[in-house]
């Protein structure tokens, strides 16, 4: 018999056994890079980390009332340059913390989106999930640069989850919020 109390310990179980999947995993790096410099050089060049956030992100929000054309190389919508700018009105450093802040939260989000029905369907399941998102070289990379990869993947998800509720409407408003950030992304409309 399964009462509220099981289901807590369940997912107190779940919620622990992820984190020491992420916990291993973050070991694992920091054994392989010693520093955030050594990791940033290890997946790409430069030292720096959040590199697009920092190039491209940071000045359109900032600019974007002030200037007739996006900062070179971003290559984004103007509707997410407007949801940049109130992070630009912080100094870099503070923008950027935030900006790191935000990509965990995602990642955060990218688990429990799906968390219900992949335990649902198996714990192995779920757990291989976590360990997937744990040791993704799109996650990392998305880590090192800063992009908006795993933004643009939690709209999804969170469409798909809010499409299966139910709740169409809404689904197609998250839907339209991650199609916003890059246009390539108006597919998942289709």
């Amino acid at each position: 018999m399964t009462g509220a109390g099981g289901t807590e310990t369940k997912h107190l179980r779940d919620a622990l056994i992820s984190l020491g999947i992420f916990g291993s995993a973050l070991i694992v790096y920091f054994l392989h890079w010693d520093s955030a410099a050594d990791f940033s050089k290890s997946i790409d060049h430069g030292a720096s980390l959040f590199l697009d956030f920092k190039r491209y992100y940071y000045p359109a929000g900032e600019n974007i009332f002030t200037e007739p054309v996006p900062p070179r190389g971003y290559v984004y919508t103007p509707f997410f340059a407007l949801c940049l700018a109130p992070r630009a009105r912080f100094s870099l450093d503070t923008a950027t913390y935030l900006w790191g802040i935000c990509q965990a939260a995602l990642v955060l989000g990218t688990l429990n989106i799906p968390a219900k029905h992949l335990a649902s369907l198996s714990r192995s399941s779920f757990y291989l999930y976590v360990a997937l998102v744990a040791l993704s070289f799109p996650y990392i990379h998305n880590f090192r640069w800063g992009q908006v990869s795993v933004l643009i993947f939690a709209t999804v998800l969170g469409a798909l989850y809010l499409y299966r509720s139910r709740r169409k409407y809404l689904s197609a408003v998250v839907l339209a919020l991650g199609a916003s950030v890059k246009l390539y992304t108006i597919v998942f409309i289709v």
